[in-house]
């Protein structure tokens, strides 16, 4: 655990809850192509149906429990490391709090395996 203020605790409660709406609208545009390729006739009703379910019970779920279980400084550095958050809006003295978390969420992405590409 870092030592971060009270102020900055409640600097990172506002910008975790941005990062988390920041990722599920990321998700919802996949969704909202996959009801588009089904209005082009390009997708069944079915295809669809089946990839909101996906997306409910896969990353809405995992964005919801991430982000209302991790301690927000956490989860700020994650967001910044993953590109969620730019380091450019936070205040530099939050940054400079964050960097041994920013360290660590930088080291776990370079242990990450690469996801398989995508097959239709």
């Amino acid at each position: 655990m870092i030592d971060i203020s009270k102020k900055d605790r409640k600097a990172l409660r506002r910008w975790a809850a941005t990062a988390y709406d920041r990722e599920l609208g990321l998700e919802l545009t996949k969704l909202s192509a996959a009801i588009e390729a089904w209005r082009r006739g390009e997708r069944t009703p079915h295809a669809v149906a089946d990839e909101i379910h996906e997306y409910h019970d896969g990353v809405a779920r995992d964005l919801f429990r991430f982000y209302t279980r991790a301690d927000p400084a956490s989860a700020v550095a994650q967001a910044l490391v993953a590109g969620i958050v730019s380091e450019g809006e936070l205040p530099a003295d939050l940054i400079t709090a964050l960097e041994p978390l920013l360290t660590f969420h930088r080291w776990q992405e370079t242990q990450r395996i690469p996801d398989e590409p995508e097959q239709e």
